[in-house]
């Protein structure tokens, strides 16, 4: 997988400059995907390389944030999140290994060893962190939705995001983040639910009064649903500022890609392709 690492690493997301070579380190990318990767019968069973879910994230951050695809987004972060526990658990393992004298192991620098304990205490604040990025995805999403042109899956995603919310749709969620939230974590995603409900009733009873002025005005309903977004921006605040909320997702990411970086630095496999 070195070379497909390398031609993420290449890609400028945060570059303003979208031209020809950024064209092409994507297509490099793709082109390797599908060649190399994709028919190799040696990778077949075998998961996805980490830089694979950070390369589909960020193309979806930049160069601008595509909030329709915040389902992907949620989606691919669980599965970073699974790389991050995976990470931890080795991190573990080898400072407790590490701290076996005679074992014959090859025992870690102070500094490699500090930095391992590191990876394992901050834990809590880097699981913090990302539930609250998914409170924040789903709240960011439904606001979203509310003008977006595919608004009439509004309720779909209410019911995804928090299950059993919505009492007509009876179907499960296929959000992958509920399977494995604590007891604490979940309540903590009950208060989002309890927050975008309260919000969606105030956004009916705004527009349902919009309407009726509308109507008493003589506006047209071509031109009602013209300006519907610009009024609707106009009337309510985004709950998570855009840019706050990518970059909490870059320290995420940028966090957990350090930690596979020094566990391979540390403990390096043979070079794959």
């Amino acid at each position: 997988m070195q070379t497909y690492k390398a031609l993420v690493g290449a890609v400028d997301f945060k570059g303003l400059d979208e031209g020809d070579a950024q064209l092409d380190t994507h297509c490099r990318i793709y082109d390797h995907l599908t060649t190399s990767i994709l028919r190799d019968p040696a990778l077949a069973d075998k998961h996805p390389p980490p830089a694979a879910f950070f390369y589909a994230i960020r193309n979806i951050l930049y160069p601008t944030f595509i909030i329709g695809q915040i389902p992907d987004i949620l989606q691919l972060l669980c599965d970073v999140e699974t790389i991050r526990q995976q990470a931890l658990s080795k991190a573990s393992q080898a400072s407790e290994l590490n701290t076996e004298r005679g074992t014959g192991r090859l025992l870690l620098s102070e500094q490699k060893k500090e930095r391992l304990s590191r990876m394992v205490l901050d834990n809590e604040e880097d699981r913090k962190l990302y539930v609250a990025l998914i409170c924040n995805l789903c709240e960011t999403h439904i606001y979203h939705l509310w003008t977006a042109p595919e608004s009439r899956v509004l309720p779909r995603r209410m019911n995804d995001y928090f299950p059993g919310c919505i009492s007509d749709i009876q179907t499960e969620s296929v959000m992958h983040f509920h399977l494995h939230l604590s007891d604490a974590e979940k309540q903590t995603v009950d208060k989002i639910k309890d927050r975008c409900i309260g919000w969606l009733k105030i956004a009916g009873n705004w527009e349902e009064a919009r309407e009726m002025d509308c109507v008493d005005r003589g506006i047209s309903i071509q031109e009602m649903d013209a300006t519907l977004k610009r009024d609707f921006d106009a009337e309510f605040t985004p709950p998570i500022c855009q840019d706050n909320l990518i970059a909490a997702l870059e320290k995420y990411m940028s966090k957990i890609e350090r930690m596979i970086t020094r566990l391979h630095s540390y403990f390096p496999r043979p070079s794959s392709s």
